[in-house]
């Protein structure tokens, strides 16, 4: 019995000490796991070397426990949520394609005012397919900001060539007068 409420009381001298010093403790745990970040890794490996099968086989199982039920949740969840799906979408889309976030477009969007930054377009883009395109270089990749559809394709079907441009007004100016 008495070794029972020895036991008892260190118990709890160590829960008050833990609910005392909660800061200390929690920057000790951190140090540990980082200064020996190296060696659980090492272990780590070693035990998936010596257990590669065994720990493939128990995924394999898992997976096909849950495959029916997380693909069901999945298409719920896109049927549940279609804007944010789409917008989620978007956001790769412009990171994968342009290297762009959300807050990149907005800030260009303000800067250009919801506008073409054809400065002779001055046509208000909008928001959605087919609104606007983001104007980049295709050789060196670099966004040069939101265009109207039109005036991207029109930059596309010239190759951004300035000297097919130069051409094409030289050309509307002879064949209609002053354009």
């Amino acid at each position: 019995m008495d070794t029972e409420i020895r036991k008892e009381q260190k118990r709890l001298a160590a829960k008050r000490f833990r609910e005392k010093h909660a800061d200390k403790i929690k920057t000790n745990n951190l140090n540990h796991y980082w200064n020996n970040r190296e060696e659980r890794l090492e272990k780590q490996k070693e035990y998936y070397e010596k257990n590669k099968n065994v720990i493939g086989e128990k995924g394999k199982q898992r997976y096909l426990k849950i495959k029916d039920s997380q693909s069901e949740k999945a298409k719920q969840f896109r049927i549940d949520n279609p804007y944010f799906v789409k917008e989620r979408e978007r956001r790769y889309y412009f990171k994968k394609q342009y290297g762009l976030t959300i807050d990149d477009l907005k800030q260009m969007w303000e800067s250009q005012n919801g506008l073409c930054a054809n400065l002779n377009c001055l046509k208000e883009l909008k928001y959605g397919k087919s609104g606007f395109a983001v104007d980049h270089c295709h050789n060196t990749g670099n966004v040069r900001g939101l265009l109207c559809m039109k005036c991207n394709v029109s930059l596309g079907n010239v190759n951004d060539s300035v000297d097919k441009l130069i051409g094409l007004i030289a050309y509307l100016k002879a064949h209609y007068g002053k354009v």
